[in-house]
C-alpha cells in the first residue's frame, strides 16, 4: 500500500510540474543566483570569444606582413646585385674595357675576375 501511495505521490508532483502557468498562480520563481550566475558564464565566453577571434586576426594580419616583407627583401636583394655589378664596371679603367674590334677575353688578360654571390663570404 506505501508503494502505491509514492507512486500517486509521484505522480502528482510531476503533474504540478508540468502544469502550464495560471495567472492565479502566480509566475514561477527564479532565484536571482540563477540569473547572476547565467549573466557571469555568458560575459566570461563573450570575453573568452572575443580574444580568440582577435588573436586570430593578429596572427593572420601577420603573417602577410611576413610575407610581403619577404617580397620587399628579396627584390632589395636583387637591387643590391645590380649595384654591385653596376659599381664593378664603372671601376674598370676606360684604357680595359676594351674596343668594339677586341674580344672581351684580351681586354681583362691579368685581371682576377670573382663573382660573389648574395649572402656568401669569401
Amino acid at each position: 500500500m506505501a508503494a502505491e501511495e509514492e507512486l500517486a505521490s509521484n505522480s502528482r508532483a510531476r503533474s504540478a510540474k508540468l502544469r502550464p502557468w495560471r495567472g492565479s498562480d502566480g509566475p514561477p520563481q527564479v532565484e536571482s543566483e540563477g540569473i547572476a550566475l547565467g549573466a557571469a558564464f555568458f560575459a566570461a565566453s563573450a570575453a573568452v570569444l572575443t580574444f580568440y577571434v582577435w588573436y586570430q586576426t593578429e596572427s593572420v594580419k601577420l603573417g602577410l606582413d611576413i610575407a610581403k616583407l619577404d617580397d620587399r627583401i628579396r627584390e632589395l636583394e636583387k637591387d643590391i646585385e645590380a649595384l654591385k655589378l653596376r659599381k664593378a664596371s664603372s671601376s674598370i679603367p676606360a684604357g680595359s674595357r676594351g674596343s668594339p674590334g677586341r674580344s672581351s677575353a684580351s681586354s681583362i688578360r691579368g685581371r682576377r675576375v670573382v663573382y660573389e654571390r648574395p649572402g656568401t663570404s669569401r
